[in-house]
């Protein structure tokens, strides 16, 4: 049985109680955004890390942590 109509494959969620609500999509959404964020953090902290190990210098390294903050808060406000 083909469903082409999406109202009607819509109605077999419902009637069958698989509908996904919206609030549980919201919520899956934010834990993803969530994940975006740790793993940004950890990447960062990691490649400023290395900037550390490389530069004698803490104010170019602070810098480039700046920018690099920059970036990822322009990023996640995009992804969210």
């Amino acid at each position: 049985m083909t469903l082409r109509h999406p109202v009607s494959f819509m109605w077999l969620m419902v009637s069958q109680g698989r509908f996904m609500s919206v609030r549980s999509h919201s919520m899956m959404r934010s834990r993803y955004v969530f994940h975006v964020k740790m793993g940004m953090e950890a990447w960062l902290n990691k490649t400023v890390a290395s900037h550390d190990n490389r530069f004698a210098s803490v104010q170019k390294t602070s810098r480039s942590f700046d920018i690099k903050l920059e970036y990822v808060a322009a990023l996640v406000r995009f992804i969210s």
